[in-house]
C-alpha cells in the first residue's frame, strides 16, 4: 500500500515536470520514468501475488495484476520512433 501511494505522489509531480509540458505527446523525462519504472516493478510484485494466491483473490485481480503490468511496460519495450507511435 505505501507503494502505491508513493508512485501516486510521484505520478502527481510528474504532472509538473516542464520536460512533459513542452512535448506533451512524445516528450520524455527522466522523473517520469523512474516513476513509471517503479510502477511497473509494483505490478510485477501484484502479478505474482494475485497469481500465487489466486485461489484466494479470483481470476481478476491476476487479470488486472498482468493486464497493467502490460500497459505500463509498453512505454518501455516500444520506443518513440518506432512504427506503432507513427501509426504506420
Amino acid at each position: 500500500m505505501v507503494q502505491s501511494l508513493l508512485i501516486c505522489w510521484l505520478a502527481y509531480l510528474a504532472l509538473g515536470d516542464p520536460l512533459l509540458k513542452n512535448n506533451r505527446v512524445f516528450g520524455y523525462s527522466p522523473f517520469a520514468a523512474d516513476v513509471s519504472a517503479l510502477a511497473c516493478g509494483y505490478f510485477v510484485w501484484d502479478s505474482y501475488v494475485s497469481l500465487r494466491y489466486m485461489h484466494l483473490f479470483g481470476v481478476g485481480f491476476a487479470l488486472h495484476g498482468l493486464a497493467s503490468l502490460a500497459v505500463f511496460t509498453y512505454g518501455f519495450v516500444f520506443p518513440r520512433n518506432s512504427r506503432l507511435w507513427k501509426g504506420d
